[in-house]
């Protein structure tokens, strides 16, 4: 189906495809992080102390909270994600993802570590914010750019 959009006197309109009712819905109301996330999500001193174990603990807290179902696949999606092309920050922040089929909403789990962690190609960055999100559905073309 089409919309079409009145636009400001002296322009045409334009036709636009309407977007289905779950995206319009979400983009319809104000969102904030915390509709992403929940305490259980938030790891306030982080036991890991490399991108490898931060991505397990910050992982198995989204399957302890119920947003992933199977940690072992999406463990192993956001870990070759950060090796493919590392998520690290200047400002010592990296920001490891994974997308799956079948995840039923965006998710945020956020983690702090006290100390500097090691982060990307050769560790030669360090990091000390690691929030993995995973988006819910993506598009085949979104999954081939990231």
């Amino acid at each position: 189906s089409w919309l079409v959009l009145r636009v400001p006197q002296g322009c045409r309109e334009r036709r636009r495809r309407v977007l289905p009712d779950a995206v319009t819905a979400i983009f319809a109301t104000a969102m904030t992080l915390a509709d992403f996330t929940s305490p259980g999500l938030i790891i306030p001193q982080l036991r890991g102390n490399d991108a490898v174990s931060v991505i397990q603990e910050l992982s198995q807290a989204l399957q302890r909270a119920g947003r992933v179902t199977d940690f072992l696949p999406f463990y192993h999606a956001a870990v070759n994600r950060e090796y493919m092309a590392s998520t690290d920050m200047e400002a010592g922040m990296a920001f490891p993802h994974a997308r799956l089929p079948g995840l039923k909403e965006l998710s945020l789990a956020l983690g702090r570590s006290e100390a500097p962690l090691p982060w990307g190609p050769r560790g030669n960055r360090s990091v000390r914010l690691a929030p993995p999100a995973r988006p819910a559905r993506t598009s085949a073309r979104a999954r081939r750019t990231s």
